[in-house]
């Protein structure tokens, strides 16, 4: 599945060079919906936004920009001593101001594609191409905002944008991949009974045992690296994880939740209960005391490459397209029929109606660029920066741990609602 996503990706970065290009390449390869290939961009873009990001954050970098009159100004204006703490400040300053680059560009296209109904509609056709001129765009507005100053009020209003941002995020990742576990098993479970084939089943069973087994290995590595008797509130923290993990295990399965809900199971169950640990598990990488977490700032960037993934799984998730019929044989690209200029065949999905809302989309993508900024600079606010810090206290952040163990928890009661929404609310379809 990577090697097609990337290949479908790449075809359309070669496609943005030039129509010879885009022929030799992209001739052979299958046709491809044009919803699909247009959102697999724009997770290409936010990719490249995180890549840049971490660049910025990196120790060469930053020793390079200690040698520009930039560091020396900025160390000035924001009053920190010059050396690494300037140096790292500076690092989440440029991570802040890429990001907003980022945010801005989907809030413009959010803002655009506004009530957008059909790939008739020109602005549907500017989302789904023109790809040459939007990596402009976005690379216009990355150099743009770093001629916005460094200010108290610069960090202020993007701290708290971050925060609000990157908490919304993350709700859309539950849901997502809430919906997600519920189509993995509704799909498994009907090629099972259209089949009988038991593989299907074995397949199934499989996989969640494997995510619960992950789920109880997860918690044991919990226990061991971040419990002792100083920490008594990660100990209830993680008891807690336990009971919600077994709580919504047997819920997934109780009779009344099953004759709504035929489909749901413990498929389910085990994908939320591994992510509610996931969760769990960043949050007390950043806990801010040394006794009650050990693994240092080492946990910490294999939390931060752990989310960016996650991140990057919840958008391609979004990339499936919705269940109405799709079969148009019209293509679609940007500047031309595919077929007479010899490349690949873009099948327009949306010529009738949108098959997701463009504008949301990018709603969450703009909340995405915010998640990464406050991942990368570990949830802490460049405000609370003073000469007497270290280089590890940019690392542990009490409102990280917090607002991923509330996201967890949120986790948690989204699922729960997911299997009691049918009953609760009987009049309505599901």
């Amino acid at each position: 599945m990577g090697l097609v996503l990337g290949t479908c990706c790449a075809a359309q970065l070669a496609c943005c060079v030039g129509s010879s290009i885009c022929s030799c390449c992209c001739s052979c390869l299958p046709s491809v919906k044009a919803s699909t290939s247009t959102r697999l961009m724009y997770a290409t873009m936010l990719s490249l936004i995180a890549l840049l990001s971490m660049i910025l954050l990196s120790t060469p970098v930053e020793e390079w920009l200690e040698k520009i009159a930039l560091y020396y100004d900025f160390c000035e204006e924001t009053q920190v001593q010059e050396g690494s703490l300037c140096r790292r400040v500076l690092g989440y300053s440029a991570v802040y101001h890429v990001c907003l680059a980022g945010t801005l560009f989907f809030l413009f296209l959010s803002v655009l594609t506004l009530c957008a109904k059909s790939s008739a509609d020109p602005r549907v056709k500017f989302d789904r191409g023109f790809w040459l001129w939007k990596f402009l765009l976005l690379i216009l507005l990355i150099v743009g905002v770093f001629f916005i100053p460094t200010t108290k009020a610069f960090y202020t209003t993007m701290y708290v944008g971050g925060l609000i941002g990157g908490f919304l995020f993350i709700l859309v990742q539950i849901i997502m991949l809430i919906d997600f576990a519920h189509s993995w098993n509704e799909s498994w479970v009907g090629n099972m009974e259209d089949s009988d084939n038991k593989c299907w089943l074995v397949m199934l069973i499989t996989s969640m045992l494997f995510m619960f087994t992950s789920s109880l290995l997860g918690v044991v590595l919990l226990f061991i690296y971040y419990t002792n008797s100083d920490c008594l509130d990660n100990i209830v923290l993680i008891v807690l994880l336990v009971l919600l993990c077994v709580i919504i295990s047997v819920l997934s399965i109780i009779p009344k939740v099953q004759e709504e809900n035929p489909r749901s199971g413990l498929l389910q169950a085990s994908v939320t209960s591994l992510f509610a640990v996931g969760l769990t598990w960043m949050a007390l990488s950043s806990d801010p005391r040394d006794q009650c977490n050990p693994t240092g700032e080492g946990a910490q960037w294999v939390s931060i490459v752990v989310a960016l993934f996650v991140a990057n799984f919840t958008v391609l998730i979004a990339t499936r397209t919705s269940n109405k019929d799709e079969d148009s044989s019209s293509n679609y690209a940007a500047g031309g029929d595919d077929d007479e200029r010899g490349g690949q065949a873009v099948v327009d999905d949306e010529e009738d109606e949108v098959s997701y809302s463009h504008s949301l989309f990018h709603l969450a993508m703009a909340a995405a660029c915010l998640y990464i900024m406050m991942t990368l600079t570990y949830w802490f606010s460049p405000m609370k920066v003073d000469n007497s810090m270290t280089d590890s206290d940019f690392a542990d952040s009490s409102v990280s741990k917090w607002v991923k163990i509330s996201s967890s928890w949120v986790c948690f009661a989204t699922y729960i609602w997911v299997l009691f929404a049918p009953i609760v609310l009987s009049d309505r379809e599901f």
